[in-house]
């Protein structure tokens, strides 16, 4: 018998005190790196896909705070933001076991906005750059690495 659990991002671990019971972990990757080399053109895409995630995210934490479910805060995001249904999907995970009080961006930069000390534009960029893309079962179609090892985004429109 073959066992289906050996892949490069999942941990085995067996449960003690039981016999035979084993459960997977799923393991997170995270590779730090940054973007060497974009066109204005691409910048200006990127950009508008982290404003529209963190407003995703921001409207997701909001609507499950007063009580629409699941399924409603997708449709409703998708239709409002024009997102793909992945990212939608991630917005939502990213904020569904949050505190009731949390501020997006960081509170230490909106108390450096409050005091003068950034910009409007900055404490904007700050808190929207972060992106979260989950992979399914068999591939990641938003965020992926090519052969190349050059980074692919999926910001929703194709060139």
């Amino acid at each position: 018998m073959t066992d289906n659990y050996n892949h490069p991002h999942h941990n085995i671990i067996d449960d003690e005190g039981c016999v035979g019971r084993r459960r997977v972990v799923m393991v997170n990757v995270t590779i730090p790196g940054y973007i060497c080399e974009i066109s204005e053109e691409e910048k200006k895409e990127l950009e508008k896909l982290l404003f529209n995630f963190g407003k995703a995210r921001r409207r997701a934490y909001s609507m499950k705070r007063k009580g629409y479910t699941k399924s409603e805060i997708e449709k409703i995001l998708q239709y409002e933001l024009r997102l793909n249904s992945r990212y939608i999907k991630d917005a939502y995970h990213s904020v569904k076991d949050l505190p009731p009080h949390v501020t997006f961006g960081g509170l230490n930069n909106q108390r450096l906005r409050e005091k003068g000390k950034i910009s409007k534009e900055e404490y904007h960029r700050r808190r929207n750059s972060i992106v979260i893309s989950r992979g399914d079962k068999s591939d990641n179609l938003n965020i992926r690495l090519t052969e190349r090892m050059e980074l692919r985004i999926n910001t929703g429109h194709r060139k």
